[in-house]
């Protein structure tokens, strides 16, 4: 006889005609002669049950309780069922009954089957079991048949074992409530739920296994487990389960230990856990995980297929593999993404991490917040794993944190484009460790802490491309100096960027067609080009020579350029001067455009094609050139009006004072106001005014 999903180790054959019959002319005892009969009608005078006997209720029963004490005798099969008003029971009280031998079994139904003590009910026959069975106190159900808990049936237990091959099949209910109370599966048994299994107690329990091979707990299609524990009090599983149907843990914490090959539901509720334990592998797909509840991995695996989704998981320990999609992140501990899996944070996800280990190829992408947190906690990369930033990953250490690698080819932390790496640690002398190779084509923030970059793609001989690296707060230290910069470098007020030495990596920068930002004093040993953004504030910067074929210099508040090869030594042949701050001289036919009062030391020496870009506006600073030195006007002086300003008439603007000068700009754009209104330009004791005139 079959039941659900899986077939029994062995096959009982059809029920056989009645041998003996119980009368219970005497007593209730087994072993009294006089309770049996060898006719249906129990009027002959019978003997107790033999190991080839078929035993039945006789029609007219005096007594339908048999007591079995203590004894151990074998039958090949009874049939102690509910007939009308009649209810037998048999009450097995230590000792052991077998049901069936090896071609010797039949299938047999108990009304009522009572097992206490120890007692064990045996034997290679199948059992179905109706009424209300009780099986507590250690009770035992023995060999390699099955024992079927028919529909309707609400069955207690308490010190369950099954053993030796034997499959009890729930088709009714089975309340395991007492407290410390376990099943136990011994020797390939199995525990087959097709219709309802409830937990609940006020203290730990669970359902253990000796280990042996096919040991297991099946819940079938359409079958329910519900584990309803008080919040504080664990269940386990400590067997291996094929979930077919819905496992539910509307309170407490359930532990199992599933089957990979199993596609059943599990459903946590608000403040449960579900604890995929060791050997355990948990197969999620899309509709898998259901309810508010915490998914939590602690030493089995995570397999999630294409498409699955979790909303909440924390690791403690155990392997994630697959392509799964996890909302909320937590934990770290010895858990490891494997196997060449994809772990996904979606957008708008979180991931609160402490050590974490990546291999065999595997990626973590995340699109959400990925948070590295703990007192030395480290971010393993190993074989190939890739971390991938395409969102937000903070690092919030304490102590000597660190990103890991073993050094394989194609290990390495990718920050995308768009995406920001933002180290803002425990105090100012934390460090964070990045040995896997670094990409960065997103941003590199440094706020607090140092981090060393062990090995930086975007930095081959000497030239820096791709991403931005932040030092607003912190040092951030790369592998090597910098002479051509193409991607965007910014140093704060009180931040650092510096090379394995400690020393100044952008010293001998040679070249910049990037953007370099700097809120604090650096010197250059060579002579620097800028073809890009070069913005200085609040400090000085010098180098020999600093010449500006294209792009823009901003200098800002007190931030300054100097040549330490003397005034010449500046020169704009195209791109922009901008800003309020102060340069040591300037030339050629690029375009000064002052922001507030722009300050040169020396001479303003521009050329034919030059530009003075000077803008007009109702309220604010007055934009305009301070010359210290000498200056030669030519070239265009390009006026800007802010929109919806016309200024009043006779209003003069200073827009360049000289101590000394000569010439005039050759062109003049932008004189023309509304209402016929213009500008007058003046040259007047070195002074360049304009004045508002009437049509």
């Amino acid at each position: 006889m079959a039941f659900g999903l899986l077939t029994p180790a062995v096959e009982s054959a059809a029920a056989a005609a009645c041998t003996l019959y119980w009368t219970g002319a005497t007593s209730t005892n087994w072993t009294t002669t006089t309770n049996w009969s060898t006719n249906a009608n129990g009027q002959t005078a019978g003997r107790v049950p033999l190991t080839t006997d078929f035993v039945c209720l006789a029609s007219s029963p005096t007594r339908f309780d048999v007591t079995y004490a203590s004894l151990s005798r074998k039958v090949a099969g009874l049939n102690f069922a509910a007939v009308g008003t009649a209810r037998p029971s048999l009450t097995i009280d230590g000792g052991f009954l077998v049901v069936g031998t090896p071609g010797n079994a039949f299938d047999s139904t108990i009304n009522n089957l009572q097992i206490r003590s120890g007692g064990t009910v045996g034997g290679s026959a199948d059992l179905l079991l109706t009424g209300t069975p009780s099986l507590t106190n250690g009770a035992i159900l023995d060999g390699a048949g099955t024992t079927t808990l028919a529909p309707g049936t609400n069955v207690s237990t308490n010190g369950l074992v099954l053993s030796n091959g034997r499959r009890l099949v729930v088709q009714g209910v089975l309340s395991h409530t007492e407290c410390y109370d376990y099943i136990y599966l011994y020797g390939g048994a199995v525990l087959q739920n097709s219709g309802r299994i409830n937990a609940s107690s006020s203290c730990g329990h669970r359902i253990a296994s000796d280990g042996s091979p096919g040991s297991r707990l099946v819940n079938d299609v359409a079958a329910e487990i519900v584990i309803n524990q008080p919040a504080a009090d664990a269940y386990d599983l400590g067997v291996q389960l094929e979930n077919h149907g819905n496992v539910s843990v509307s309170a407490g914490t359930l532990t199992v230990h599933p089957v990979s090959t199993t596609n059943g539901t599990y459903t946590v509720g608000s403040g449960s856990q579900l604890l995929i334990g060791p050997d355990g592998t948990l197969r999620v797909g899309a509709d898998t995980m259901r309810g508010a509840g915490l998914l939590v991995l602690a030493g089995g695996i995570l397999n999630g297929a294409p498409g699955s989704s979790l909303a909440a998981l924390e690791m403690r320990s155990g392997s994630i593999t697959g392509t799964p999609s996890i909302r909320s992140l937590t934990g770290g501990g010895t858990a490891t993404l494997d196997a060449g899996g994809t772990l996904t944070i979606p957008p708008g996800g979180t991931a609160t991490l402490e050590t974490f280990t990546a291999s065999n190829g595997s990626r973590l992408i995340n699109r959400g917040t990925l948070t590295h947190i703990g007192k030395d906690t480290t971010f393993n990369l190993r074989s190939g794993a890739v971390l991938e930033n395409a969102a937000v990953f903070r690092v919030q250490t304490s102590g000597s944190g660190s990103m890991t690698s073993d050094g394989s080819a194609g290990t390495s932390f990718v920050n995308d484009n768009g995406a920001t790496f933002t180290l803002n640690q425990a105090s100012t002398t934390s460090k964070y460790q990045i040995d896997p190779v670094v990409n960065n084509q997103g941003t590199i923030e440094q706020t607090r802490g140092r981090v060393n970059i062990k090995t930086f793609a975007n930095l081959v001989t000497g030239r820096l491309t791709g991403g931005t690296l932040i030092a607003t707060g912190g040092t951030i230290q790369i592998p090597a100096n910098i002479t051509t910069n193409a991607g965007i470098v910014v140093i704060g007020l009180v931040g650092k960027l510096v090379n394995p030495s400690d020393g100044n990596p952008l010293a001998r920068l040679a070249s910049n067609t990037g953007t370099l930002t700097l809120g604090k004093g650096l010197d250059f040993e060579v002579p620097l080009v800028n073809s890009g953004t070069l913005t200085v504030s609040m400090h000085q910067m010098e180098a020999p020579s600093y010449r500006q074929t294209a792009g823009t210099t901003n200098l800002l508040g007190d931030g300054a350029l100097v040549s330490t090869n003397g005034p010449e030594s500046i020169s704009f042949d195209g791109g922009t001067l901008a800003g309020d701050g102060r340069i040591y001289s300037f030339g050629g036919a690029g375009t000064v455009r002052p922001v507030g009062e722009l300050i040169i030391s020396g001479g303003y020496l521009p050329v034919a094609g030059s530009s003075l870009a000077i803008g007009i506006q109702a309220s604010g600073p007055a934009n305009r050139l301070l010359v210290n030195g000498a200056s030669s006007y030519t070239g265009t002086l390009a006026i800007t009006t802010a929109a919806g300003f016309t200024p009043a008439v006779g209003t003069t603007y200073t827009i360049v004072s000289s101590v000394r000068w000569d010439g005039a700009f050759t062109r003049v754009t932008g004189q023309t106001l509304p209402n016929g209104r213009h500008y007058e330009v003046s040259y007047t004791n070195g002074a360049v005014k304009l004045i508002v005139r009437a049509p």
